[in-house]
């Protein structure tokens, strides 16, 4: 009885094999990709323009004092929540 199943597997990998004919037609894809490998030659184009404007924004986010201003702002909005409480314990 066993050997029987057996029989039934080996048919169902002959029709795999010609599964794989079929991945044949889909390589003709391949030559499409060309295309698009063209444009990233006008990519270099663009970059020389984000150099000018990181460069006016690189010095003006270290001069300003808002990151070293907003450490100290940070531990306040902790300090409110207990005094919160207190308003409810007074009433």
């Amino acid at each position: 009885m066993h050997h029987h199943h057996v029989g039934v597997h080996t048919p169902v990998v002959i029709p795999h094999l010609p599964v794989h004919g079929h991945s044949v037609p889909p390589v003709t894809k391949p030559p499409p990709v060309d295309a698009p490998e063209h444009k990233p030659a006008p990519v270099p184009e663009p970059e020389h323009k984000p150099p000018s404007t990181p460069a006016n924004a690189a010095p003006s986010t270290p001069t300003e004092p808002s990151a070293p201003v907003n450490s100290p702002p940070k531990p306040a909005p902790i300090y409110h929540p207990p005094a919160r409480h207190d308003a409810a314990t007074g009433p």
